[in-house]
């Protein structure tokens, strides 16, 4: 019996050794990863500069202090080869997920920041310094975000945009128009696009107003009692918000969103002309008005072609020339199947968010259009009328249909890029009919000042340029929109990253 004991004794002293032994490597493992710290170790002296890029992002400090972690691109290092282009991407999880090496901004010589349309031949992405410590995490606060969603609220009926409030993470680094903000869990800074802290930003009293005036200067809104909003912009100092004498009526572009100064601008010597009397617009060139139609709706010039809106055509777009006539007709008549009196017709948009761009504006020959078919049954004795048809395509400059892919719906279409939908991917066609992103996608946002932003399947972001070019590679958690020659990315291994797009200055 003692043997017995002897024995059991032995084998529980032996698996008590193993366990201890794994213990111990567990523990060093742990710290090795980075799970843990022990504040007299030196780890770079222990292990080396190997795991410098663990600690990036584990202190949840937020204050503006020192900024010593080390931007996502500084390791480089993977085992994968980097893919340099999406044209021949079929499948996402063939994107490697590596990082870039990019130069700072302070290195780069001869170049300066710049929102016009990326060119790889003579622009690059540089990283901002910054003497202050930027937030470790993606968000420390939520908010509440209004989201767009399309509906059709009744039998034959238009569909309408809806608009949902929900509750969504803010980033703790976000631009606007060429800004930046910075939350530290309950303040907000407004920081410039040289990397200097302006002011504290209280965006409960002021608001991003996603829009700019004649001058191009980015705007902010707050509403007096009557809930009517008041534009104001930031002095250039960044101490005083000024009150601006910009009128949504006259001086909107037409749609809603972090855009480049040049968008929506005429690119002729025509101008519009509002009379706040009729409440109504015409055109005027350089030597007189020359269009007599009292639009209720009018948009510049682009590619000597004006979107413009009338009562006249039951309120829908149609365009006009640089002589005010026609482009093409539209509102036509002709009896359906059913041999009753129809039209067919270009409506507004339902929303004016960024998800409408592509319309009022001529792009490379091409505009977007809601083409809508409206069967008027029993009109004169109900007045009802049935819509057969509301969609969205793009037109030609004579007003043919530009074909699309048979299944695809259109989302957006900015930079000579058609963003197109099916059964919940994504992918970009050019102009021309090619593919420039294979509709492979989870995500992607419309092209702004030439560059969009693309998902994997597997929740990894990166950038394109209109070539299909990868401007920054699939390894992100997050990228922005550019914003007037800013971009900010997010890794959570890193933190975050802000670039600049710049422009190699002529010689």
């Amino acid at each position: 019996m003692k043997y017995i004991t002897r024995k059991i004794k032995l084998h529980i002293q032996r698996i008590a050794a193993v366990l201890v032994a794994f213990g111990a490597a567990w523990v060093v493992l742990a710290y090795f990863l980075g799970y843990y710290d022990i504040s007299f170790i030196d780890r770079e002296a222990v292990f080396g500069s190997q795991v410098k890029d663990t600690d990036i992002g584990k202190d949840t400090e937020s204050s503006l202090s020192s900024d010593e972690s080390r931007s996502p691109d500084e390791d480089s290092s993977s085992a994968l080869t980097e893919s340099e282009s999406v044209l021949s991407v079929h499948d996402t999880a063939s994107l490697a997920d590596c990082l870039k090496d990019h130069t700072f901004v302070s290195e780069a010589d001869g170049y300066t920041i710049t929102d016009k349309v990326y060119n790889a031949s003579d622009m690059i992405l540089a990283k901002m310094r910054f003497n202050f410590k930027l937030p470790s995490v993606f968000s420390l606060r939520q908010r509440e975000v209004e989201q767009v969603e399309y509906v059709i609220k009744e039998q034959y009926g238009e569909y309408k945009a809806e608009y949902i409030t929900v509750e969504a993470d803010r980033p703790a680094v976000e631009l606007y128009m060429g800004s930046i903000f910075i939350d530290n869990g309950t303040d907000l800074f407004l920081i410039d696009a040289d990397g200097t802290p302006l002011c504290s930003f209280d965006d409960a009293v002021y608001k991003p107003a996603q829009t700019r005036d004649r001058s191009g200067r980015p705007l902010f809104f707050k509403e007096d009692e009557h809930g009517r909003k008041i534009y104001y912009y930031l002095s250039d100092d960044g101490k005083t918000f000024i009150g601006s004498d910009y009128n949504d009526i006259v001086d909107s572009r037409g749609l809603y969103f972090d855009y480049p100064a040049y968008w929506g601008l005429s690119d002729n010597a025509i101008s519009r002309e509002y009379n706040k009397t009729s409440k109504s617009w015409d055109y005027r060139n350089e030597y007189s008005r020359f269009t007599y139609q009292d639009f209720t709706d009018a948009f510049d010039f682009s590619e000597g072609i004006a979107c413009v809106a009338s009562d006249y055509n039951r309120g829908g777009m149609y365009f006009i020339n640089e002589y005010g006539s026609r482009t093409h007709e539209t509102f036509k008549t002709f009896l359906s199947d059913l041999n009753r009196y129809s039209i067919w017709d270009y409506a507004m948009p339902a929303s004016r968010g960024i998800e409408s761009l592509g319309f009022f504006y001529y792009d490379h020959g091409l505009t977007r259009v809601r083409y809508q078919v409206i069967d008027y049954y029993n009109w004169e004795s109900l007045g009802n009328v049935r819509v057969v048809s509301d969609e969205d395509k793009l037109i030609r400059r004579d007003g043919t249909i530009f074909p699309l892919p048979v299944g695809y719906t259109l989302k957006a279409y900015s930079d000579g890029m058609i963003l197109l939908e099916r059964d919940g991917r994504v992918g970009f066609m050019d102009y021309t009919g090619g593919w420039i992103a294979e509709p492979v996608f989870a995500s992607a946002t419309p092209f702004v000042s030439g560059l969009a932003v693309l998902e994997t399947e597997d929740g990894r972001f990166g950038m394109i340029d209109t070539e299909g070019n990868i401007i920054l590679p699939f390894t992100y958690d997050y990228i922005s929109q550019p914003s007037s020659g800013l971009i900010s990315a997010y890794r959570e291994e890193n933190g975050w990253t802000v670039f600049k797009v710049m422009e190699k200055n002529e010689e």
